[in-house]
C-alpha cells in the first residue's frame, strides 16, 4: 500500500498509514475527535479540509459552515501569519505556561527548544532552559518539503481537469468515469475522426507560464490511431499556437510567457474501432517524475487563487490603495484575505511586490511577474489576521500594483 499523509495536531505532515500514529481521516461526517482552528483533516472524498472553527469530537462536520476545503500552499501561508500553529509564542520575559523537556516555544520570530523543565513564571534563559532550534524559516520549508508527500494522495500533481459527460460521437462512445478516466468503444466515422472535447479552458489558466510539463494519458499504441491533444493558444489574443498529442508514451512541453492551455480532446481516428479502451488525461509538472495517473483535484495555485477570493462564499473585496509604490501599512479589522493586483502600462511590463508581516518581521510573501500591455492580473494572495499590521509595497519595476482586503 503507497503511503497516505495526513497533518497532525502539531501542525506536521505523518504517514497515515503507520499504525504507530492517530490519522486524521474522517470518513463520516462527525468528528471522531476534536479539531482546533485551523487544524487540518481529509475526509472521506480525499480532500484536504481545515476547520475555520473549533470542533468538539462527535460534532457535526459541515463544510463551508465549521470547516472548508484548503490547499497545502494556504496551510503554509496560514503557519507563516500564526506562528502558534508550530509551537507557542512566548512574548514577555517570563513563561506563560509550564513546559517540558523537550517541546518548543517562539520567541521574537525564533524557534527554541526546552532543555530543562519549565514552570510558569520562569524566566526565559538562553543556554539554562532553553535554547535555539531554528528558524520558523526552517520549520517552514520543513514543513512544505513533508507537504510535497501529499501530491499523489490529494491528486494536485494532475493538472487538467476532465469535465467531459457520457455521450456518443461520431460513432465512439466515450464514457466518462468518476476517476476522471474515460473508456472508449466502438467505430469511429469513416469520414470523420472522433475528436471529442472533455475540456474548455477559456477564461482559465491551469498552469503557470514559463515551465515544462508532462501530458500523459494515451494508451499505448495510439500512433495514427488514436491521442490525447491539448490546445494550447496565445494568452492576450487567444490566437491558437499549436497542438500537444500524446500517443501512449508522453508529451513533454515548454508554455512560453504569452501561451496558456485552452482546451483538451480525446480523438479515435477515423475508422478506427476499439473496444473498452482507456484514457487516463493528466498533464503534471516535467519535475514531477512519477507518471502514475492520479484523479485531478484542483492545482494548490487554482484552490489558493479561488478560496482568496470567496473564502467562505460571502466575502467581498475593498481596495485599499490604488498604489503602493511606497510602502504602505494595513492592519485588518477582520480576519481575511490581502490581494495584489498588477495593472500594466502601455508595453510590457514586470514588477516585484511583497506583503510583509510586521508582526514576525522576515515572514511574507514576494513575487515578480510580468504582463503584456494593458493587462490586469491579481499576483499574490496572504491570509491575514485581525488586528496585525501588514505592509504591502511594489519594490521595483514598472505598472501599478493595488492593494484589496477580501473577507
Amino acid at each position: 500500500m503507497s503511503s497516505i499523509h495526513g497533518v497532525n495536531v502539531g501542525g506536521n505532515l505523518f504517514d497515515v498509514t503507520d499504525s504507530s500514529n492517530v490519522a486524521p481521516i474522517q470518513l463520516t461526517n462527525f468528528a471522531t475527535r476534536a479539531y482546533a482552528k485551523d487544524r487540518c483533516f481529509i475526509m472521506a472524498d480525499g480532500l484536504l479540509y481545515r476547520a475555520t472553527a473549533e470542533i468538539e469530537s462527535g460534532d457535526p462536520i459541515v463544510i463551508n459552515g465549521n470547516c472548508k476545503r484548503t490547499t497545502l500552499d494556504e496551510i503554509i501561508s496560514v503557519i507563516e501569519t500564526d506562528s502558534d500553529l508550530i509551537a507557542p509564542t512566548e512574548d514577555g520575559a517570563t513563561s506563560s505556561a509550564d513546559y517540558a523537556v523537550g517541546s518548543e516555544i517562539v520567541r521574537s520570530g525564533i524557534l527554541y527548544k526546552v532543555i530543562s523543565a519549565i514552570t510558569q513564571g520562569d524566566a526565559f534563559a538562553i543556554g539554562s532552559n532553553i535554547e535555539i532550534a531554528g528558524s520558523l524559516t526552517s520549520q517552514i520549508q520543513t514543513l512544505t518539503n513533508q507537504a510535497n508527500d501529499m501530491v499523489n494522495v490529494l491528486g494536485a500533481k494532475n493538472l487538467l481537469p476532465n469535465e467531459g459527460t457520457t455521450q456518443t460521437y461520431r460513432g465512439i462512445t466515450f464514457t466518462f468515469l468518476t476517476d476522471g478516466t474515460i473508456v472508449a468503444t466502438g467505430t469511429a466515422d469513416s469520414n470523420n475522426n472522433a475528436e471529442l472535447k472533455f475540456t474548455d479552458l477559456s477564461g482559465r489558466e491551469i498552469a503557470p507560464r514559463n515551465k515544462t510539463y508532462i501530458l500523459t494519458g494515451c494508451p499505448d499504441g495510439g500512433n495514427g490511431k488514436y491521442n490525447i491533444t491539448i490546445a494550447i493558444h496565445n494568452r492576450s489574443s487567444g490566437v491558437f499556437i499549436r497542438e500537444i498529442d500524446d500517443v501512449g508514451d508522453g508529451a513533454e512541453f515548454t508554455l512560453g510567457n504569452d501561451e496558456v492551455i485552452r482546451s483538451a480532446f480525446v480523438k479515435i481516428e477515423k475508422g478506427e474501432t476499439v473496444n473498452n479502451l482507456i484514457f487516463a488525461p493528466m498533464i503534471r509538472p516535467a519535475s514531477v517524475a512519477d507518471g502514475t495517473y492520479v484523479p485531478y483535484a484542483m492545482a494548490n495555485r487554482d484552490l489558493t487563487v479561488r478560496s482568496a477570493l470567496v473564502p467562505d462564499g460571502t466575502s467581498t473585496s475593498s481596495l485599499i490603495a490604488e498604489d503602493i509604490s511606497s510602502a504602505y501599512n494595513y492592519t485588518p479589522t477582520r480576519n481575511g484575505v490581502l490581494a495584489l493586483v498588477f495593472v500594466s502600462g502601455t508595453s510590457q511590463q514586470t514588477c516585484t511586490a511583497r506583503i510583509r508581516d510586521g508582526a514576525i518581521i522576515q515572514y511574507g510573501s514576494t513575487v515578480t511577474v510580468t504582463l503584456n500591455a494593458y493587462s490586469s492580473e491579481p499576483i499574490l494572495f496572504l491570509p491575514v489576521k485581525a488586528g496585525r499590521t501588514y505592509t504591502a509595497q511594489k519594490l521595483s519595476g514598472g505598472g501599478t500594483v493595488r492593494l484589496y482586503f477580501i473577507g
